[in-house]
């Protein structure tokens, strides 16, 4: 499902990745694992084209990531951000940035599930905790029905039982490839696999 063939990048003087390989299967549920400034963020934009390789390429679902690729590409991702801030007021306008105000009932039921409450929608993003926000973002994403889920620090803001709350739904996800950045090791400990940078 996504393949890293040979990828290698630089920042400057700093190398990322040489000669990098990963192949994840389909449906497959992985955590990259590393010390902050190993590189987990910059390969999962990779995986979507938000930043550029020196060598090697990348293929999504069979596809290679190129230019001519990339938006049916990121139509089959759904993209779950370590950064929180986003430039929308409430919940409402993070459906209609995401196109997704439509779905507002599955995004509310998926909140439900993650222990927010049925008008959270509503609330003003800067009188929400960053887990709310965090948790609203996901509820989002997952509503996408998308067939990969990229997510970037899911738990950095969750309590425990948050935690366990957000592990129950996503698992439950048997059609969907997932692969996370995670330092929390219970959420390391559930998933198919740890790859580690």
């Amino acid at each position: 499902m996504i393949q890293c063939q040979d990828i290698s990048l630089k920042f400057e003087s700093k190398t990322i990745f040489s000669n990098f390989n990963l192949f994840v299967k389909k449906n497959e549920k992985i955590c990259l694992k590393a010390a902050s400034g190993r590189g987990k963020s910059t390969l999962l934009k990779l995986i979507q084209g938000f930043v550029s390789l020196d060598s090697g390429s990348v293929l999504i679902d069979g596809m290679r990531l190129e230019r001519q690729n990339i938006n049916p590409i990121r139509e089959r991702i759904a993209w779950v951000p370590q950064n929180i801030n986003l430039p929308v007021e409430d919940g409402n306008g993070l459906l209609r940035m995401l196109k997704i105000y439509d779905r507002k009932n599955e995004v509310v039921k998926k909140a439900l599930q993650l222990g927010l409450d049925d008008t959270i929608m509503d609330y003003s993003f800067v009188k929400l905790s960053g887990g709310q926000k965090q948790r609203m973002i996901i509820a989002a994403c997952l509503s996408m029905n998308k067939k990969i889920l990229i997510m970037d620090e899911p738990t950095s803001s969750l309590d425990e039982d948050a935690i366990h709350l957000l592990l129950d739904e996503v698992l439950k996800l048997d059609e969907v490839t997932m692969v996370s950045a995670s330092h929390n090791s219970t959420w390391q400990s559930k998933m198919d696999r740890l790859i580690e940078l």
